[in-house]
């Protein structure tokens, strides 16, 4: 019979082979071989194991029911049942606002969250197998819920000045505006008479002269700009543009010829 000698491991080597020899007690005597192939079986020793113990995720409040805010990924070396991992919330999941995929650990938002509510949330997670002796390791995943409001873009001034000269070229630097936020805005001229000589661009901000002015003409225009972020939300500023006047116009005689 063959017996083991030394503890055998399925997850460094799932077969061994051996090559039993047999002998008769002649002179001289003979041997005959065979050739032996042990399939190790596994049994269920392994653990499932996390690629982190703790995890981390952020959510606005006003993300979609079904969102994905994390995933988290659990590895067993244990074969078929007993390497087959499944997942679920153990605790921390205050209002019922979170889901994992037992099989996929995607968590989503299932419930509306509310930063006024709750601010953060502290799940534990259980990764299982399936083995007939269930072995289970635990994470944590933390998750931090943003206030919506708190992410309005706002101008880094409530009024900007700036000045021109007059006779300037199409294309002429005049100012540049500036919100501070998380987030890309995209900037944009309202729609009025005074607007029209000027524009913005939508990614940085800067105004610049669609055409000549004219001191005598016009001698200040009011702008007003609006920055709208990817969450459609918008704020507006003022710029208040002077003309500076050139000495571009001499002096003229109400009549060519008087008489006394």
């Amino acid at each position: 019979s063959v017996t083991v000698v030394n503890p055998l491991d399925r997850e460094r080597s799932s077969t061994e082979r051996l090559i039993a020899a047999a002998s008769d007690g002649g002179i001289p005597s003979l041997y005959g071989y065979a050739s032996i192939r042990v399939t190790v079986t596994d049994s269920n020793d392994h653990n499932p194991t996390f690629t982190a113990a703790i995890y981390e995720a952020s959510v606005w409040e006003n993300a979609a029911v079904g969102t994905t805010i994390a995933q988290l990924v659990a590895f067993d070396l244990d074969a078929d049942d007993n390497g087959n991992v499944f997942y679920s919330i153990e605790s921390g999941n205050v209002g019922d606002v979170f889901a994992i995929g037992s099989l996929s650990g995607t968590v989503t938002i299932k419930n509306k969250l509310n930063h006024e509510d709750r601010r953060m949330y502290l799940l534990a997670v259980k990764a299982s197998d399936r083995g007939k002796q269930m072995r289970s390791s635990t994470a944590s995943l933390s998750v931090v819920v943003l206030d919506f409001a708190d992410t309005l873009p706002q101008f880094t001034q409530t009024l900007y000045q700036a000045s021109v000269d007059e006779e300037n070229v199409a294309g002429t630097f005049v100012t540049y505006v500036a919100v501070a936020t998380i987030h890309s805005v995209v900037y944009s001229l309202v729609d009025t008479k005074d607007a029209k000589k000027f524009s913005i661009n939508s990614n940085t901000g800067v105004v610049t002269t669609t055409t000549s002015l004219d001191y005598e003409q016009q001698n200040s225009y009011r702008l007003t700009v609006d920055a709208t972020d990817m969450y459609n939300q918008r704020s507006s500023t003022d710029i208040l543009i002077t003309v500076i006047d050139l000495n571009d116009n001499a002096p003229e005689f109400e009549q060519e010829l008087y008489a006394t």
